[in-house]
């Protein structure tokens, strides 16, 4: 073989070693031109199979905490960036610093019984509310000490909390059936109770806008209550829902919920609607964006029902209003559409294979010259 005779050329041909000098030519080089194409289509196959599956199984946690943990019912970071978890059963809340693979670097049990929820304030306090006890506790750094302030007036059994932007603190008590709101210093009697449309709320949030939230797990909806919150609920969501536990937006103004009853987690997105009633009531159907479970399924049916009220003149000179309600349900068969995201080490193996084999390809058509006629 010449010196400068390419390595995949010389392969192409049956040369065996390459010591520039001498050569030995051994096999059918077409044969050895077909073995490496079906190498390399090997490779791609493989690329694409493990796409496949790794797409269809979705992979595991990348980090398990269960170090002291007995039966975790809330989680939340401080803003140095610690991870605070409750657990229900232990009666405790733990703290675990970065990378969370340690033991707990506190642990806070002092006056706690049930700790359902856990939140910070703007000053950094830690709030915690204990279903059990009926009280809400704030802890103050570094959290060592007994509660610096204790909340139960007109709570029975408060599992939610959270603040609004002007620090008020709301509370959801399950057993009471009520949401209410404290404002500072938090010492006084609620400074507004809500009830409207509620059974048993869980859980409560506030979306950018400054919207009120409210879980209810007993009857499985979740509740938007706009400023000042006192009237009705403007929007209310139960497609899918079973008993609603707790809820969150993410940054896009995305709602998550969780449902410990179904064993999901959903996502709704803007404007969390799909349909309403022509008469402009406040009877809505949620739209499910997402449904987070361990499994992929490419195909789901879902059933849309909606509901049209409407009013019918009275016939009499009476002033009775009769009112007539259609109900028409509609199966819509509803497919999955997922996207396969690329990693860079399949970009390189989808280019190399796209080089190479243009490359033997060019090799073969110019041996089939060199051995035609001439």
């Amino acid at each position: 073989m010449k010196a400068s005779e390419p390595f995949v050329e010389a392969f192409v041909k049956g040369y065996t070693h390459f010591d520039g000098e001498s050569s030995k030519h051994l096999g059918n080089p077409r044969l050895r031109l077909l073995a490496l194409s079906v190498l390399v289509v090997a490779i791609l196959l493989a690329s694409m199979a493990t796409m496949v599956y790794s797409s269809s199984n979705p992979g595991s946690p990348v980090l398990t905490i269960s170090n002291s943990i007995a039966e975790p019912s809330a989680v939340t970071f401080d803003k140095s960036g610690n991870l605070w978890v409750a657990d229900a059963q232990t009666g405790e809340v733990f703290e675990f610093t970065p990378p969370y693979t340690g033991a707990p670097a506190l642990t806070i049990s002092n006056s706690l019984a049930e700790p359902f929820d856990v939140t910070f304030d703007s000053s950094g306090n830690l709030w915690v509310a204990d279903g059990q006890v009926g009280e809400v506790f704030e802890f103050t750094p570094p959290y060592t000490g007994a509660p610096a302030l204790t909340i139960s007036n007109s709570l029975q059994s408060p599992v939610g909390i959270a603040f609004d932007k002007s620090g008020n603190l709301w509370v959801a008590d399950v057993q009471a059936g009520e949401v209410f709101e404290f404002t500072p210093p938090y010492t006084g009697a609620p400074a507004l109770t809500i009830s409207n449309s509620l059974q048993s709320p869980a859980a409560v949030t506030f979306d950018s806008s400054g919207n009120l939230w409210v879980a209810d797990a007993q009857a499985g909806e979740v509740f938007e209550f706009a400023s000042p919150y006192t009237g009705a609920p403007a929007l209310t969501i139960s497609n899918s829902l079973a008993e609603p536990f707790d809820v969150t937006f993410d940054s896009s103004g995305n709602l998550w919920v969780a449902d410990p009853q179904v064993g999901e987690v959903f996502e709704f997105a803007p404007p969390f609607v799909s349909t309403t009633s022509t008469t402009g009531t406040s009877t809505v159907t949620s739209t499910v964006t997402s449904t987070v479970t361990s499994s992929v399924t490419s195909t789901a049916t879902s059933t849309v029902t909606s509901t049209v009220t409407t009013t019918v003149p009275p016939v009499s000179t009476t002033t009775a209003t009769t009112t007539q309600t259609a109900t028409t349900t509609q199966t819509v068969p509803v497919t999955t559409t997922q996207t396969i995201a690329l990693s860079t080490p399949t970009y390189l193996l989808a280019i190399l294979v796209i080089v190479v084999g243009g490359f033997l390809g060019f090799l073969a058509l110019r041996r089939k010259k060199d051995s035609g006629p001439r």
